[in-house]
């Protein structure tokens, strides 16, 4: 009987045993189980987060602010749709504050160009005026030379007209009120014939003269180096005659009171034509 029991009791023992093990093994697995659920539920949000942000990163703004929603509705908050709209202000602000910059850069950069440009001719027009000034102080050194050549000339001629007799030389004041000192041929008292003179102790002329007047062929030197060698008539330039510029220039052709008129030509210092035909009043006429 004992043994009958026993071997009824054993089973159910077991039995109850097995239970107990499966109750705790179902309640062990179900808090395994939540504890996954909520792993797995923290992993998804996670990969939403770093999807969100890699769209924000590309500038691809709606789309990620769909997803920072979705976060907000997950967290029941407005946190993460705030932090994108944060981001997203800032980075256009610098944006544009990058754009202003690149803009002043590029203007700067134009205006350095252009400052760049202005040297550079500056430069060239400095470099154009020095050789300017070079040859100007040459030709200046060249009119002085001249010109104190000149003076030499009246002063020489001055001192033989001083150390000639009384009765050898003139003093005449022409109708322009110039002192002329008169060395040469006379008649009656007067300058005829061919003689020197000085004008205003400045300039001088030698060659034909009538009734103290320049009349016939005569060349007049002037101070500033210009010198005139040719045909007069009552003290003025008049017939043919050429008119010699210190700068080299020449007038060949006829003259009227002292005035170019009539046929002429004008040569430049290297003797090229620079007009040949009629003159009127020292002016090239219209119908040269």
């Amino acid at each position: 009987m004992i043994k009958k029991y026993i071997l009824v009791g054993v089973p159910v023992v077991i039995l109850i045993v097995l239970n107990t093990l499966s109750v705790k093994t179902n309640k062990k697995l179900k808090l395994e189980n939540s504890v996954l659920n909520e792993y797995t539920s923290e992993l998804e949000f996670y990969k939403l987060r770093a999807k969100a942000d890699s769209l924000l990163n590309q500038d691809e703004f709606d789309e990620a602010l769909i997803l920072y929603t979705q976060m907000d509705s997950i967290t029941n908050s407005d946190e993460y749709s705030q932090y994108a709209s944060k981001i997203y202000e800032e980075r256009n602000r610098f944006s544009k504050n990058y754009s202003k910059l690149y803009n002043n850069l590029r203007k700067r950069s134009g205006q350095i160009k252009k400052l760049s440009d202005n040297k550079k001719e500056l430069n060239d027009s400095l470099e154009n005026i020095k050789s300017t000034l070079g040859v100007l102080q040459e030709e200046f050194d060249s009119i002085l030379a001249y010109n104190s050549n000149i003076a030499l000339q009246v002063n020489q001629l001055n001192d033989s007209i001083n150390s000639i007799k009384t009765n050898d030389t003139l003093s005449i004041v022409n109708a322009d009120g110039v002192n002329i000192k008169y060395l040469g041929e006379t008649k009656d008292g007067k300058a005829s014939g061919y003689g020197y003179a000085i004008f205003d102790n400045k300039s001088y002329y030698e060659g034909q003269w009538d009734n103290n007047l320049r009349s016939g062929n005569g060349k007049y030197f002037w101070q500033n180096g210009d010198f005139y060698d040719g045909e007069y008539s009552n003290g003025m330039r008049s017939g043919f005659g050429t008119y010699h510029f210190e700068s080299g220039e020449r007038y060949i052709g006829n003259w009227k009171n002292d005035l170019r008129h009539g046929n002429g030509v004008l040569l430049d210092k290297d003797g090229k034509q620079l007009y040949k035909g009629l003159w009127k009043d020292n002016k090239p006429s219209k119908k040269g």
